[in-house]
């Protein structure tokens, strides 16, 4: 893992996409094709950006026929509409409830989201331009935040102050726009940095929304003034103090 948002990992694109146990032999074959040429499309695509990559480039990587490509996408975006799929839902599950009290913040879980959209940059800001890509990444994490919210507020037995599924929205919506802001070095710091300013930013307005305090998960907020505070300082922030790594 890198230190900042321009950092890949090659062998994790190259495994991206993994086929599950097939049913058939046939159904076998598929999977394999399309892990083929999505895997090749992710290597393409971090080694010399989405644009400069055709078809004929993804094929070749593949070592596919291109009449077999068109017969699993209909163009490069379809390609690129199925794979960030795929990422939204792999990110969307390391930022989901595992184990644990839920009388804690899991800073962790939000790190890890954007440690994989390091690993990821360019395809996820060529993504996030996408309208449909972008709706699709809101509306996963939105699901995944409110069942975690829902799950949360069963097991301590409160009644939230405003709808689940608003501080879902809310939550998912200012994800999106701090991680594009910081793919694209709008936003300095380190995923773990920028993680943690991100919960600094949000745990008040959802415990309100929880109907509890901050201080019943443990978690402070790093009471440096914000003129002074720096990406390095963020790691002292709430994330780190809550001890949830």
């Amino acid at each position: 893992m890198g230190d900042g948002p321009g950092a890949m990992d090659p062998d994790h694109a190259a495994t991206l996409t993994k086929p599950p146990a097939p049913v058939s032999r046939t159904q076998r074959r598929v999977l394999q094709t399309k892990a083929a040429i999505e895997n090749a499309f992710v290597a393409l695509v971090l080694e010399h950006g989405y644009d400069k990559v055709t078809v004929e480039d993804i094929v070749g990587k593949a070592d596919v026929a291109k009449a077999t490509f068109y017969a699993h996408y209909e163009n490069k975006e379809a390609l690129m509409a199925a794979v960030f799929s795929r990422l939204i839902k792999e990110g969307a599950e390391r930022m989901a409830y595992r184990d644990g009290p839920w009388t804690e913040v899991r800073g962790g879980a939000v790190q890890a989201a954007y440690e994989l959209a390091a690993d990821m940059r360019d395809l996820y800001r060529v993504c996030l331009r996408d309208a449909r890509a972008r709706s699709s990444y809101v509306d996963t994490v939105t699901d995944y935040a409110e069942q975690n919210f829902a799950d949360r507020l069963n097991a301590i037995g409160h009644q939230p102050k405003v709808p689940v599924r608003m501080m879902a929205r809310a939550f998912a919506g200012a994800h999106v726009v701090i991680l594009e802001s910081w793919l694209d070095g709008e936003i300095p710091g380190t995923a773990q940095e920028v993680a943690a300013m991100q919960l600094d930013l949000m745990v008040a307005g959802m415990a309100w929304g929880h109907n509890i305090s901050p201080f019943d998960l443990g978690y402070t907020v790093d009471p440096t003034p914000p003129k002074r505070r720096t990406p390095q300082s963020a790691q002292t922030g709430g994330a780190a103090k809550s001890g949830q790594g």
